[in-house]
């Protein structure tokens, strides 16, 4: 495939392998481009991002769900992606060897991409074409937000697929804290929240513990 962004910069590389490990491969960094190439290529067909963030893919989009590897790899026997929309940070995470991705997307075109992406890539990951809240019989270990709804609604919507070993781990801005304080008045939980490392102002939370 011809390639319609630039290569990634070298101080996003360098991040990425601080995140995922210097052993992070030049192929699995031309999977990433390849990706990015495709959603560039295919944007317009299928409304993926805004036409105002295809110069800050690497930065803004991969850069930023690359920081929560750590969180499901860690013991991690697969994690679930909701709303994953053109594939942050699902694919991302998946390109970067979490395994078991299962990524949940309402909109059957942007399925349509995600699928395309995993055959032009190689990534594997699974793709359902379903509203979250209508998912039953499988507890998920790890669920991963990137932009989906406050933390409140998100625990509403996925209790049926969540057992008391799940964590939910969320990427959030400055509203953080008031969607904390309203989560809270409805389901119990322990919080940790850690710094972005593409937004001053985000936080990377985690939620474990949760009872609903």
């Amino acid at each position: 495939m011809v390639s319609f962004v630039t290569p990634c910069p070298p101080d996003i590389q360098e991040k990425i392998k601080s995140i995922a490990g210097e052993s992070v491969s030049r192929e699995t960094f031309l999977k990433l481009e390849t990706y990015l190439s495709f959603l560039e290529k295919e944007n317009k067909k299928y409304n993926l991002v805004g036409p105002g963030e295809i110069d800050r893919l690497w930065d803004r989009h991969v850069l930023d769900s690359a920081q929560l590897l750590p969180f499901v790899k860690q013991g991690s026997l697969g994690f679930l992606d909701v709303g994953s929309g053109a594939g942050f940070p699902g694919v991302v995470l998946s390109l970067l060897g979490a395994q078991g991705g299962c990524l949940v997307e309402a909109s059957r075109k942007k399925c349509s991409f995600l699928e395309n992406v995993s055959r032009e890539t190689g990534a594997e990951f699974s793709v359902l074409n379903v509203r979250v809240e209508e998912l039953r019989g499988r507890a998920f270990e790890k669920i991963v937000s990137r932009a989906l709804a406050p933390i409140g609604t998100s625990l509403g919507w996925t209790q049926k697929i969540c057992s008391p070993a799940t964590q939910w781990i969320f990427l959030k801005g400055k509203t953080v804290d008031v969607e904390i304080e309203e989560a809270r008045k409805s389901f119990s939980f322990d919080v940790e929240m850690y710094p972005s490392l593409t937004n001053p102002e985000g936080r990377i939370v985690r939620l474990q513990n949760i009872f609903f």
